[in-house]
């Protein structure tokens, strides 16, 4: 077992061998190697089965992020501002 499914990180592990894979396979289709090294691993080889998590921002950080959003508006554009509303409203991740 490597050391980030170890450390309990697997989606970062699961990631990885999905970009591995898109890699070799890419690779094949350019005729560089012969046959994708990566596909027989899954993720069970990777970081195992990915758990969702229970975090949720407070009242006091969704503030705290509004807040500094708005002093910091000459750094970050309108539609980065809205993009991060709408994300905070509809409670998903950028991914």
């Amino acid at each position: 077992m490597n050391k980030a499914a170890k450390k309990g990180s697997p989606t970062r592990t699961n990631n990885a061998l999905m970009y591995c894979k898109q890699l070799f396979r890419h690779a094949v289709k350019l005729d560089l190697i012969q046959s994708n090294p990566a596909l027989p691993f899954t993720t069970d080889d990777a970081g195992g089965v990915e758990k969702s998590r229970t975090r949720i921002l407070s009242l006091d950080e969704i503030e705290a992020v509004l807040r500094t959003l708005k002093e910091n508006s000459n750094q970050f554009a309108r539609e980065n501002d809205l993009a991060v509303v709408l994300l905070l409203c509809l409670g998903v991740r950028k991914g």
